[in-house]
């Protein structure tokens, strides 16, 4: 039995390194740039001066595996050579070593006036990173004196450099860098308003990758093999002997989580043994179920490869794995490509070890020589024992057959080629095994995932190969398969009007719905293998509620069986640093049949978090079951939301106010002309919904005026006016909010189709209720001065407003929700649901509660 998971989803130590890495190499990166010279445009300073920055972090990168003459500090060491051998020259290290070994590298070859002995024993990559730059073959050579490269290398040297091992656990201690760190630079030099494109933590990529590569692998053997995978059959035992052993730790764990509160705790206690004695029940005995209830996928199937004795089961994983197709259609610099080769690598590693090293399993090759199993046993024992290691064949395996990836920025192709190039030599211990980077079949392209045809590329410039990517000629052998097996990414969250004068898109739903990743999704949809698929991105919450993308949710809905919807907040932490994106991952399992009652449809709460909680936010993700899927009651349309949900109980109590008020809505009540009873609500929205029976206070320039966002209600009689405004500041409210909003605007749709109970608004203590909580709202106002700033400076505004702080008002809105809740019929166990729902977050003391 594996005792560890590769994709334990925790924040890495790794990536921990690189962040600090960055930190400081900011500073040395800006001292080593200002010794080049006579580079006058700063721009080519900067320009070169990465080039040459990136070659001294792959050749550290290099070094540190012994691929440079054997020698771990070879850098270091032929800089002291140089600097003894050349006192005259302050400059001879750059012109007379690091200038010559990048031609060697590239070429094999050396100017005339050097000799290889003096270089040693240096591989021959060809790779264009260190292929000459035009300033390297000017007639007036960059100057950098040998002390810039004192500092910078003993700088570098503070590192330990693993170019493919995972984090020795014997040394966390100590600063260790894998290529994510180039990946980690790149990112922070990106225009990322400009592009839309974000950095993904190793956490989520890793989920995403293990979400969709793992199923999508099982589900293919499974068609081959369907009673290995029946509800009976053995492998599901493996749940119910040890169900500990493939629940997330943290949800596990006994004492307190870091800032978890005590009615957490105790719903999270509670969660874990209803896990622990449905799995000894044998409740879960499908593939989906593993998803659901976010069980360690890597470890269960590690775990059936580690106990199958059947040697055609494993020679059929062994096959299936081989023909996974993995496609980034956005890949950047390969994070979600780095993710599946962490996922990949231990299910070859185990396969491999269970058919090769296991002497029955190679007397039944022997005794069934005729059998397909076992001719395909034997070729693939040959071209293991060609390689250099059986792990630097299952890399190569891994990077020639399973990933494929695109981008419109060639930048981030060539650092995604160099990081999977650079994770091959890894795997490499003699330099004369060194392959060269041209003999690599990567299936890494630069292109627009979005462009169908060459005719709807706008840009005959430096973008024309771009615009011009043809998915069939790239890759033929996928579209022979009838698609790609598995789909995953992080595509940009981008306008499509911000680039449709650069390039036009045809065909997609994304001409309405207005952002690049709805089209994104489309086309992936489109290039998935139609039966047996999985799609597996990260996109904005938008997505799930929001009307102008209804056309997407409706293609997802036609194109798949299955859909996971985990949903995120931005308030308090959010998922990427630099976006105030609210997010969702999805994981969609493709199908042909048409929607139907049999589409299942899986979602979480909109999840917040503090930062000391992020290490265990996904592993204590928690799907519901939608059983409502086409009568969401926001609309009377028929539109289709996908709801973000807490627990059975939330659908449940939302469904029964539907129930209980037949057609009624808001809507029914408002009066179409403005009159003297009205409602005003803020629609920015986060922690409360807010709504008054007067205008809030607001001054722009000295001069008062109404706020600028914001909505009005009007009504034919105050006292209705007085029920809603009660109704609207209710937790019922904000739980209807929370389900079908996008977390932030509170759209006029989503207040006129809540629910009217009929006795509402003609209730004497809805009214006393409303009453109390303004006059209480009144007495916690608080007003704030902001400032805003333009460019250019001097005509920003100064503006004076009104802050709401709700939570003071929480005893208020307590008995409001408990008038309510008898209004509605719900439970004493619904509504105590209700005014627990966020709450920690609700009432923090340590924030601004003015959203």
């Amino acid at each position: 039995m594996i005792e560890s998971s590769p994709t334990a989803f925790s924040s890495s130590q790794v990536e921990r390194w690189s962040k600090q890495f960055y930190h400081y190499f900011k500073a040395e990166r800006a001292a080593f740039l200002q010794h080049l010279t006579p580079l006058s445009q700063s721009a080519k300073t900067q320009e070169y001066g990465a080039l040459l920055l990136q070659r001294i972090l792959v050749l550290y990168f290099l070094q540190s595996q012994g691929l440079l003459d054997h020698d771990h500090g070879y850098l270091s060491h032929h800089l002291n050579l140089q600097a003894k051998a050349s006192t005259q020259n302050a400059c001879s290290f750059y012109h007379q070593w690091l200038l010559p070994l990048c031609t060697l590298l590239y070429t094999g070859q050396l100017p005339d006036v050097h000799t290889h002995e003096h270089f040693g024993y240096i591989p021959h990559l060809i790779h264009p990173l260190f292929r000459l730059h035009p300033e390297e073959t000017g007639p007036q050579l960059p100057q950098i004196p040998d002390h810039a490269f004192v500092r910078l290398f003993a700088f570098l040297d503070t590192y330990n450099w693993q170019m493919s091992k995972p984090v020795q656990e014997q040394l966390l201690h100590t600063k260790q860098l894998t290529t994510h760190a180039l990946a980690y630079i790149y990112e922070q030099h990106s225009d990322q308003k400009k592009t839309g494109t974000y950095y993904t933590h190793t956490d989520i990529a890793l989920y995403i990758a293990g979400q969709t590569i793992i199923p999508g692998l099982l589900t293919r053997v499974a068609r081959d093999h369907p009673t290995a995978f029946v509800a009976t059959a053995p492998v599901w035992q493996l749940l119910q002997r040890r169900p500990e052993r493939y629940l997330p730790p943290a949800l596990c764990t006994v004492d307190l989580l870091p800032k978890e509160d005590k009615r957490e705790y105790q719903l999270r206690r509670i969660r874990y043994q209803q896990r622990i004695t449905q799995m000894q029940a044998g409740a879960f005995n499908n593939l989906s179920a593993l998803t659901t209830e976010n069980l360690d996928l890597q470890r269960f199937t590690l775990d059936m490869l580690a106990t199958c004795e059947d040697p055609a089961l494993l020679i059929s994983i062994a096959t299936h794995l081989e023909q996974l197709s993995i496609l980034d259609p956005t890949c950047g610099s390969g994070a979600f490509l780095c993710a599946s080769i962490t996922v990949l690598q231990p299910l070859y590693t185990l396969c491999f070890q269970r058919l090769f090293e296991n002497t029955t399993f190679q007397r039944a090759a022997q005794e069934h020589a005729t059998q397909v199993w076992s001719q395909h046993y034997r070729r693939l024992q040959q071209r293991i024992e060609q390689a250099p290691s059986q792990a630097y064949f299952i890399l190569q395996l891994i990077l020639s057959q399973n990933l494929y990836g695109v981008d419109l920025q060639t930048e981030a192709v060539e650092l995604c080629t160099l990081r999977l190039y650079l994770m091959l030599l890894g795997e490499i211990q003699q330099i004369a095994d060194v392959p060269a980077f041209t003999t690599i079949p990567l299936h890494i392209h630069v292109g627009n995932a979005l462009t169908q045809h060459s005719t709807d590329a706008l840009d005959t410039g430096s973008q024309a190969q771009a615009q011009n990517f043809q998915w069939n000629t790239a890759f033929p052998e996928v579209y022979a398969h009838g698609g790609f097996a598995i789909i995953l990414g992080n595509p940009p969250y981008l306008e499509y009007n911000k680039v449709k004068d650069t390039y036009v898109i045809n065909g997609y739903e994304e001409k309405s719905c207005g952002n690049i990743y709805a089209a994104i999704i489309e086309r992936s949809l489109e290039l998935c293998h139609p039966e047996q698929s999985y799609l597996g991105l990260i996109v904005p919450i938008s997505l799930c509620g929001s009307a102008r993308f209804q056309g997407v949710r409706t293609r997802l809905l036609h194109t798949t069986d299955a859909l996971w919807l985990a949903n995120f907040e931005i308030f308090p932490c959010r998922l990427f640093e630099d976006a105030f994106q609210r997010l969702s991952i999805l994981i969609a399992r493709s199908a042909r049949q048409q929607p139907s009652d049999q589409h299942q449809l899986f979602v979480t709460r909109i999840h917040r978090w503090y930062a000391d909680e992020r290490p265990h936010l996904l592993q204590l993700l928690s799907y519901t079951p939608v059983t409502r899927l086409n009568a969401q009651p926001t609309s009377r349309t028929a539109q289709v939301i996908f709801p973000k949900l807490a627990s059975p109980l939330q659908e449940r109590l939302l469904n029964k106010l539907q129930q209980c008020t037949g057609d009624a809505r808001i809507a029914d009540l408002l009066h179409r002309e403005p009159g003297p009873f009205f409602i005003y609500y803020q629609e920015a929205t986060n922690y409360w919904t807010k709504a008054v029976c007067h205008i809030p206070f607001y001054k722009k320039n000295g001069m008062v005026t109404r706020p600028a966002h914001g909505r009005f209600l009007y009504f034919a009689q105050e006292q209705h006016a007085h029920a809603i405004m009660a109704l609207l500041n209710s937790s019922l409210f904000y739980l209807w909010f929370a389900t079908y909003s996008d977390g932030f605007h509170l759209s006029h749709a989503l207040v006129q189709n809540f629910p009217l109970a009929p006795e509402l608004v003609s209730s004497p203590q809805i009214s006393a209720l409303a009453l109390r909580l303004e006059d209480d709202i009144a007495r916690n106002v608080h007003i704030s001065t902001r400032n805003t700033h333009t460019t250019p400076p001097g005509l920003g505004h100064h503006i004076e407003l009104a802050e709401y702080h709700m939570r003071y008002s929480k005893p208020i809105l307590d008995e409001i929700d408990h008038l309510l809740a008898n209004l509605y019929g719900l439970s004493t166990t619904e509504e105590n649901f209700i005014v627990n729902y966020d709450l920690k977050h609700r009432i923090a003391k340590n924030r601004s509660n003015s959203l």
